[in-house]
């Protein structure tokens, strides 16, 4: 049937995507790009080029504009991680090797190297054996004016319940969010008068329904597809509370961490293991709480969300983490 078919083409199309787009999708556009590259380099007498991961496809074009110009300084920065990101995991060995060995070459053509955290700078030293002081760290940020023109009252969020809002899709083979929703179940039937409180949006869906318990009977949670971007803050803006779940195996922090640093809003952050970094992180922001991933810490915070939403410390946005501040930091790396 139709339905059979679509499904056919998409297998298809995945397998093919792996087996010849690699590293990414990005194959007819990085001739092109080397050869503007080259061009702007020349015309603008241009001595520092920063190349910015993900795609890894734009490392590929810098280290080939670095062997044309080995005398501009190349500097790269790594958002996630290439050859050890987790969504990588699926693909054979055979493509697996490929890119390692094309991070590799990428790597001994830059001059410096700037990463989002210590431990996926720290995984680079280890792996690539970079030398320590050619590393940085760089934060990513949020746009503050974008947060204080958007303030449009989405349709979903109630204002007489406690609106929690995730911001973004989640992608189950990273995350898990079943003991989040076995501690609403447990809520639900022994705290009836909280969960008649909570408004629980999900903004961007779920990846896989099929890895996660079946959420039909919890009332509390709405499913919203995904929003472009500048609605997306009128979730953020509007809610009481956000949440995140951190990465399981990962070394990098999910970019809806910055978002939410520019509302006023406390964050909610679910770890994905014992070594994640985000729970560093939210240490050092201080814009909320840090739950371990299981369903009795889930309840007990969520006991206490009237608290955790009140809390004066955390209901300011984090001035640090402005773009224009990162942008800052991010030019004195680059001189240095």
């Amino acid at each position: 049937n139709k339905n059979s078919k679509k499904s056919g083409v998409q297998v298809l199309k995945a397998h093919i995507k792996e087996g010849i787009a690699i590293p990414d999708s990005y194959l007819g556009w990085r001739k092109n790009a080397i050869e503007l590259g080259e061009n702007l380099i020349k015309e603008h007498n241009i001595d520092i080029v920063l190349s910015m991961h993900e795609s890894p496809s734009s490392h590929l074009v810098a280290a080939k504009l670095k062997n044309i110009h080995p005398n501009v300084r190349m500097i790269g920065y790594w958002s996630d991680p290439w050859s050890f990101d987790p969504n990588r995991d699926t693909y054979n060995k055979i493509r697996k090797k490929i890119e390692f060995d094309m991070e590799k070459k990428v790597i001994s053509s830059f001059d410096k190297y700037l990463f989002t955290t210590e431990e996926t700078k720290n995984l680079y030293i280890d792996k690539f054996k970079i030398e320590s002081d050619k590393t940085d760290i760089v934060y990513r940020g949020y746009d503050k004016g974008l947060f204080d023109k958007t303030n449009e009252i989405p349709i979903e969020i109630d204002k007489n319940k406690i609106n929690i809002t995730h911001a973004g899709e989640i992608f189950t083979n990273l995350r898990d969010i079943n003991p989040f929703i076995d501690a609403l179940y447990n809520i639900k039937f022994n705290n009836k008068e909280l969960y008649e409180k909570l408004n629980i949006i999900l903004l961007g869906g779920v990846d896989d329904f099929s890895k996660i318990r079946s959420i039909e009977e919890l009332k509390c949670i709405k499913i919203i597809p995904r929003k472009p971007f500048k609605e997306a803050i009128n979730y953020i803006n509007n809610s009481d509370a956000l949440l995140i779940w951190g990465n399981k195996n990962s070394c990098q922090l999910p970019g809806k961490a910055y978002d939410y640093l520019g509302a006023k809003s406390p964050i909610i952050a679910i770890l994905g293991d014992e070594t994640d970094p985000l729970g560093e992180f939210m240490t050092q922001v201080n814009k909320g709480i840090i739950i371990n991933n299981n369903e009795k810490n889930i309840i007990s915070e969520l006991t206490n969300i009237e608290s955790v939403i009140n809390n004066e410390n955390w209901t300011l946005p984090n001035d640090r983490f402005e773009w224009r501040n990162v942008v800052s930091d991010l030019l004195e790396k680059l001189r240095g």
